[in-house]
């Protein structure tokens, strides 16, 4: 079982993973603006496969880009391709 302690301090790395991912998906979002244009979408392939190397799953369709961290979603490794 965990304390109220650990139970606050997961809280709190997710809240900051999420805070830090909101602009990766706008970089994503950019980046895929941007490859439309150019063709070239390996920008966007080499960021996925750093957030996927950081478990971090990236959802995008035509209009939204959406990544969530899994549960053993690495925050430094996030934090790092700010």
């Amino acid at each position: 079982l965990l304390t109220w302690d650990q139970i606050a301090d997961c809280i709190s790395q997710r809240q900051k993973m999420f805070a830090t991912l909101e602009p990766l998906a706008m970089r994503l979002q950019h980046l895929r603006e941007a490859a439309k244009i150019s063709k070239d979408f390996s920008a966007i392939d080499t960021l996925k496969a750093k957030l996927a190397a950081a478990n971090v799953s990236v959802m995008m369709n035509a209009t939204d880009v959406s990544l969530r961290p899994n549960i053993d979603a690495d925050l430094n490794a996030i934090e790092a391709l700010k």
